[in-house]
């Protein structure tokens, strides 16, 4: 075995020095060194052991090394002892300073907290100091107030005392006077401040100093509403609105005086508005017609007296009056043309109702035929138009005072008191001219343009003269009732025969009789005018009207010298006023009228002439429909003696034997021979008048197919065999002519 290496046997050997020479703290395990021997010298004897033992006897001395290591190492710590005392000094210092800093940065510390401290009191004394700074703002404030109430300055005292009344400064000072005297009578906490009993006379002498003068002025400036030639609306609107503060500080703070001022007002601008529109009336009534709107009745000739027998004999003895006149011409008839009642361009003024007052005596003023038998001429103003422009007048002023009071006064009631004495002025002008006039037409016109203005002011929302549109519309009415009962009695009276009776008139060159003319011109006037009028009673009068014109028109006719020409001239008769009805209605559905009222609509709707316009146009589709059947019944009767009692079954129930027999009698070829002979009837007894003529033998067909079905519907079935059907029988029926 080879020797082991000097350190390992030192090892070995020293086994019990170093058990001994290391202390037990360094020996957690004091058999260990004694198992790590034992594991040595067992180790010893392995070959890679020997191995090692034996190389390393032959390198270098480690103690040697270790040595040297050592001695190098004292070398060099001796060379940096210096730099190392250095750095200890440095250190020293170092921690020297640190230390210091460490006592300022506590004595800091301390600071700081007496600081935030102080800091803390003082953010507690800012929030007392801010509450006792907002309570006395707060009382600097409410007391500043009542200052501005109790103390006025010198300059509002100067103003009131010594400025113009009617200059900007005056009106200020009163409107602020007003403010202030307001304010502290609205003021618990001023009116307790023992200042305001100091200052409290000084503000009634001013307060009485402002009122008188204010009511002297406002009095001097109405008074001079009254001079001559004076535009009060222009006055109004120059002088008197910038002052409306004045009048508002006497409302409140001068009642009696305000009263006064009021009064003053009312009586000056109400008796310049009464002459201004009583004088425009009677104006108006120096432009009137010459009859004094006495229209002419439809059944009745004319007056025996007044203008238009002047004017026909004026015209019989010259020779005027176009075709027909000079020697040997036939006297004028003495019942009044057609055109006395037609409508024309009357109506024109509904579609102007906001047009201006008509001017007396202006070139054109008259704006309408008048209610005569002739025109008007430029200078003369027809009823309606008179009733039109003093309303129109009468509106205008009402709407100007309402808003000019409105502003003023502060309210619309002193407008209705000094429009009281105008609205008064008007309604006895209007009494006046209602009861000289007689012409339904103008009247008719009048309760339009009644229904109208008061529509307007609805619309525009001035309800100064609502009671006055309603008085005026109730006053219209009787006059129309009553007219249309003239002319009903006149149509009643119409054809009597006796002493004193009027000449009978003649049926015109077309085969129509005057009367019938003169009746549909009226009923489709007065229907066109009628229709939307919120008036029961006027579809009454009209209904009584329409059946009193038939009836006088049946008489008319039936005075012909036989049969077949009073067919005729009652076929005529009802024919044109069938066409009067029908250009009405054509014309009212092209141009429509202005709403009368704003009233709904009935339902179902009627047609454009209204109801009264339906009843009329059926009632006399009825008497065009029997006069028809009268002029053509000599030839069915002739040639087919069933086809007249079938023609009445449109009218009338058929029994079964009537009903046969007129089947039978319209079978075959006999219906269409039958139709023929009734149609040429027609247009022999009507062909003064083609149209008439045209018109008869369209309604022949049509009333004997109407006639046929009925009889067709009522006849047992036997005697249908062989007879045509129903819709055959229309289809011919409805060939022209």
């Amino acid at each position: 075995m080879a020797t082991p290496a000097p350190a390992l046997a030192v090892l070995l050997a020293s086994e019990g020095a170093l058990d001994d020479a290391v202390p037990p703290i360094f020996m957690p395990d004091a058999a260990s060194f004694a198992a790590a021997a034992e594991d040595a010298r067992a180790l010893a004897s392995h070959p890679a052991v020997a191995a090692l033992l034996a190389g390393a006897g032959a390198g270098p001395d480690p103690d040697a090394a270790l040595t040297d290591e050592e001695a190098a190492a004292v070398t060099a710590y001796a060379a940096e002892a210096a730099a190392l005392e250095a750095v200890a000094a440095a250190a020293a210092d170092a921690d020297a300073t640190l230390a210091g800093l460490e006592t300022a940065l506590g004595g800091f510390q301390g600071e700081l907290g007496t600081i935030s401290a102080d800091v803390r009191g003082l953010q507690s004394r800012s929030a007392s100091l801010t509450g006792a700074l907002a309570a006395r703002r707060s009382a600097a404030a409410a007391l500043a107030a009542v200052l501005d109430l109790l103390a006025f300055p010198p300059s509002l005292t100067a103003a009131i005392h010594d400025a113009d009344p009617s200059t900007p400064p005056f009106v200020d000072a009163v409107a602020d006077l007003g403010r202030r005297l307001t304010a502290l009578a609205a003021s618990p906490r001023a009116r307790a401040a023992r200042a305001a009993a100091d200052a409290a006379p000084a503000a009634a002498r001013l307060q009485a100093r402002a009122a008188a003068r204010a009511r002297g002025w406002l009095l001097s400036a109405i008074g001079g509403l009254t001079a001559p030639r004076t535009n009060i609306q222009v006055r109004q609107r120059a002088v008197l609105a910038p002052a409306a503060p004045l009048v508002a500080f006497l409302a409140a703070h001068a009642p009696t005086l305000h009263a006064e001022v009021k009064a003053a007002y009312v009586d000056a601008v109400g008796g310049v508005l009464a002459r201004a529109l009583r004088a425009y009336a009677s104006s108006l009534d120096r432009a009137a017609p010459a009859d004094g709107g006495a229209a002419p009745l439809v059944g009745a000739p004319r007056p025996a007296t007044g203008v238009g027998m002047v004017a026909d004999l004026f015209k019989a003895v010259t020779g005027g009056g176009g075709a027909g006149g000079g020697a040997g011409a036939p006297s004028p008839s003495p019942y009044p043309r057609a055109a006395a009642f037609a409508l024309a361009g009357r109506g024109a003024l509904l579609h102007h109702l906001d047009r201006p007052a008509t001017v007396p005596g202006r070139e054109g003023g008259g704006g309408g035929g008048g209610s005569g038998d002739g025109a008007a001429s430029p200078s003369t103003i027809p009823p309606e138009e008179a009733f039109r422009s003093l309303n129109k007048l009468l509106c205008d002023a009402a709407v100007s005072e309402y808003v000019f009071c409105a502003r003023f006064f502060g309210g619309g009631g002193v407008a209705a008191a000094a429009l009281a004495p105008a609205v008064a002025a008007v309604e006895g002008a209007h009494a006046a001219r209602l009861g000289a006039t007689g012409d339904a037409v103008a009247l008719l016109l009048m309760a339009r343009v009644a229904s109208g203005h008061a529509l307007s002011m609805a619309k525009a929302r001035v309800p100064a003269l609502d009671a006055f549109h309603d008085r005026a519309t109730l006053a219209v009415w009787p006059r129309v009732a009553a007219a249309l009962g003239a002319h009903a009695d006149s149509l009643a009276a119409a054809g009597a025969r006796g002493p004193g009776a009027p000449p009978r008139e003649a049926v015109d060159g077309e085969g129509v009789h005057p009367l019938a003319r003169r009746c549909g011109a009226l009923l489709a006037s007065l229907l066109s005018l009628s229709a939307g009028l919120p008036e029961p009673r006027l579809d009454v009068g009209l209904a009584r009207l329409s059946r009193a014109a038939a009836a006088a028109l049946a008489r008319a006719a039936a005075a012909e010298r036989d049969g077949a020409a009073a067919a005729a001239a009652a076929a005529a008769g009802a024919h044109a006023v069938v066409a009067a009805l029908g250009e009405a209605e054509a014309a009212a559905a092209a141009a429509p009228l202005p709403a009368a009222a704003p009233t709904a609509a009935p339902e179902p709707p009627p047609g454009p002439l209204g109801s009264a316009g339906d009843a009329a146009a059926a009632l006399w589709r009825r008497e065009w429909a029997a006069a028809v059947a009268a002029v053509a019944a000599p030839a069915l009767a002739a040639r087919l003696p069933g086809a007249v009692a079938a023609w009445g079954g449109e009218v009338a129930p058929l029994d079964a034997e009537t009903a046969a027999a007129g089947v039978r009698a319209l079978s075959g070829d006999a219906w269409a021979a039958s139709v023929a002979a009734a149609r040429g009837a027609a247009r022999a007894a009507l062909a003064r008048s083609p149209s008439a003529a045209a018109a008869a033998a369209a309604e022949v067909g049509r009333a004997l197919a109407a006639g046929y079905r009925a009889a067709w519907d009522a006849a047992p079935e036997g005697a249908r065999s062989g007879a045509p059907e129903p819709a055959a029988v229309e289809r011919e029926a409805s060939r022209p002519a």
